[in-house]
């Protein structure tokens, strides 16, 4: 019995730590905001003041259209990953997108290229002194990439476990 009640302690303990670890996401790389949190294997720890790691406020949801301009690589600097970004030419100039890690989106169907026509939806955060956009959606014609669910949270979270 005394082995019974340590595997159920030890059983909820492990379901305790998953979920704070599966915490709020930071926008760039779908890690926690804590500092030094662990995010798994090959991930490291997340190693940005909260102001480096934007994160995704379903509450500031925005849909826009434009052409995409270019699609960049850029290294960020608080997890030490790889992310994607869209430029996108709208009505009033150019807005940069944040899609996700590279190493998820090199695995989806190609779909976004130069001159593309898209719709966005996307949350506007705070980056420093400037907004950002992170994508919820990004919508060519009748395809749909997802990159986040309603509620924010990435579709890469868990990716590798089928979750």
């Amino acid at each position: 019995m005394k082995t019974f009640k340590f595997a159920l302690a030890l059983a909820a303990l492990a379901a305790f730590v998953f979920a704070g670890a599966a915490g709020a996401d930071c926008g760039k790389c779908g890690h926690g905001k804590e500092i030094g949190q662990g995010h798994g294997k090959g991930h490291g720890a997340c190693m940005a003041k909260a102001s480096d790691c934007p994160g995704y406020d379903k509450s500031a949801m925005t849909t826009f259209k434009g052409t995409v301009v270019s699609i960049n690589k850029e290294d960020c600097e608080g997890c030490g990953m790889t992310h994607v970004d869209l430029v996108i030419k709208i009505e009033d100039g150019e807005r940069t997108v944040r899609l996700g890690p590279a190493w998820y989106l090199d695995k989806q169907d190609e779909l976004l290229k130069a001159d593309d026509a898209v719709e966005i939806v996307a949350s506007k955060v705070k980056h420093g002194d400037e907004d950002m956009f992170v994508a919820g959606t990004v919508k060519k014609g009748e395809d749909v990439l997802i990159l986040r669910n309603e509620d924010g949270i990435p579709m890469w979270r868990g990716w590798r476990r089928g979750v």
